[in-house]
C-alpha cells in the first residue's frame, strides 16, 4: 500500500528594499502575489553638503518593516526566504565591528574635491563609470572619508593602518 505525499508547503519569500528615506518589506507567495507589505522611515541629517544616516536606524527600520509585514500576513519568520537589496553605503566600523559615525549617504556632496581630483587623471578606468565620476560614487567618497576624517580613519585602522568599510 503507497500513500500520497503531502503538498509541498507553500515557499513564503521576503523581499527586504533599503532606500534612502524608508525600509521596506513584503512578502510573497510561488506566484509573486504579495502577502503582506510595510514600511518603515529612516532619519537623514542634513548639513549642507553632508547627509548622514544611523546605521542603527537602519537596522530598526529593516527590522520594523520585517515584522509588520510578517504579522500583517500572519506569516512566522521561520516560514519563509529572504532577498535583500540595498545601495551598499560605506558604513566606518572598527575591528570590533562597532559602528564609529553614521553611515555618509549616496547624495552626500563632500567628495567634489576628490572626484574632481580622480577625473583630471583622465584614467582610462573612468571609461567604464560613463567616462567620470561624480560626489555621490564610492570611490571619491573612501578618500574623502581619509582625508577629513582623521581621528575616526585611525582609531577604525587599528595597528594595520587600514579603514575597515563594512557594506551594508
Amino acid at each position: 500500500m503507497t500513500t500520497a505525499a503531502p503538498p509541498p508547503a507553500a515557499r513564503i519569500f521576503l523581499g527586504v528594499d533599503v532606500g534612502t528615506g524608508s525600509a521596506r518589506a513584503g512578502l510573497f507567495d510561488d506566484n509573486g502575489r504579495l502577502l503582506g507589505s510595510a514600511s518603515c522611515p529612516i532619519q537623514i541629517w542634513k548639513d549642507g553638503d553632508c547627509i548622514e544616516q544611523s546605521s542603527t536606524d537602519i537596522w530598526l527600520a529593516i527590522c520594523t518593516s520585517v515584522k509588520a509585514a510578517c504579522s500583517l500576513a500572519n506569516v512566522s519568520g521561520d516560514e519563509v526566504t529572504i532577498a535583500i537589496d540595498d545601495e551598499g553605503e560605506p558604513v566606518t566600523v572598527s575591528w570590533s565591528g562597532d559602528p564609529r559615525r553614521n553611515v555618509i549617504v549616496w547624495m552626500d556632496h563632500r567628495a567634489v574635491k576628490q572626484a574632481d581630483r580622480i577625473n583630471s587623471s583622465k584614467s582610462p578606468v573612468l571609461e567604464y563609470c560613463g567616462g567620470a565620476v561624480s560626489p555621490e560614487m564610492e570611490p571619491p567618497k573612501f578618500p574623502m572619508v581619509s582625508e577629513n576624517c582623521i581621528r575616526m580613519f585611525r582609531s577604525s585602522a587599528g595597528a594595520k593602518g587600514g579603514l575597515l568599510l563594512a557594506l551594508l
